[in-house]
């Protein structure tokens, strides 16, 4: 079944890799944003995962007059209207591809409508927005994903995009020349396979072809195959401190044997957390 497995993954890598030249990244998530209280669940359920972590890690989850730079937001800004409406003095959003920019009035009426908190400002804050004239509430679309632009952020959240990033760290160090003293990164980074035919089935495909192979099929945004132990030496190399790594979810033991003999060596030779599926990174500067 291993060899079956590779074979599929293999086909699945050849189609991402003409699929997007011509089509490019459009589906951040597993379901349309059409469908708009799945959309607003989901972003609330986000929201209160950085903040549960935030607390886990910090000991408190108080975000007010707080300045926030969400990297790849996705589909839509709702969690940035959720931290504003939590107390957060400014929200600014950065993203290589333009995913969240309709600014649909349904969508954003529901979400104002079904959260809680301060939300007398928010539909002015989005107005400003639509207009091109942002105020606290800013997003940025740009292909080279300059950090430089931003400066003085005390939180900083992302959800499943740095596992797409090509240059964790570049990223890393760009985040720590723009982040105030004290300021706290909390990310959730999915580690699997994320093509939904093998993400349940073979959460560890991308991680079964060498280096050479998998860097044929390489196109911007291919998940980097980075494990928990290269994020934490990126970011301490970065600057950054008291770098904690919560797993989220994991492989069981036994499917972990199963597979383990037929990654590429340089995964199956690795020191444990290769049955790590998705985690939270934590750090300070």
């Amino acid at each position: 079944m291993n060899f079956v497995y590779f074979l599929i993954g293999l086909f699945v890598l050849f189609l991402n890799k003409i699929r997007y030249p011509l089509f490019g990244y459009q589906r951040p998530r597993d379901f349309s944003s059409k469908d708009i209280k799945r959309a607003v669940a989901y972003d609330k359920q986000v929201v209160e995962g950085w903040l549960k972590h935030l607390k886990k890690y910090s000991s408190s989850d108080n975000i007010k007059g707080k300045s926030v730079l969400e990297l790849g937001p996705g589909a839509d800004l709702g969690t940035g209207l959720i931290l504003l409406a939590r107390g957060a003095s400014h929200y600014s959003a950065l993203d290589t591809n333009n995913l969240a920019g309709d600014f649909s009035n349904r969508f954003y009426d529901y979400l104002i409508n079904n959260i809680s908190g301060d939300k007398r400002d928010l539909l002015s804050e989005l107005d400003k927005l639509r207009e091109g004239k942002p105020n606290k509430f800013q997003y940025i679309v740009d292909k080279k994903f300059d950090l430089k632009r931003f400066s003085d952020i005390d939180l900083i959240f992302s959800q499943a995009a740095f596992e797409h990033f090509n240059d964790v760290s570049r990223v890393a160090e760009g985040l720590f020349k723009i982040a105030s003293r004290g300021a706290i990164l909390v990310a959730e980074i999915d580690l699997r396979t994320h093509t939904g035919i093998l993400a349940g089935r073979d959460p560890l495909n991308i991680y079964r072809y060498p280096k050479f192979i998998y860097n044929l099929f390489r196109f911007k945004g291919i998940p980097n195959r980075l494990r928990p132990q290269d994020y934490e030496e990126i970011f301490s190399e970065a600057g950054f401190k008291d770098i904690a790594i919560y797993p989220l979810k994991k492989l069981a033991d036994t499917d972990l044997a199963r597979v383990k003999n037929s990654l590429s060596s340089e995964f199956k030779n690795k020191d444990g957390q290769m049955e790590y599926l998705s985690i939270i990174l934590c750090a300070k500067k």
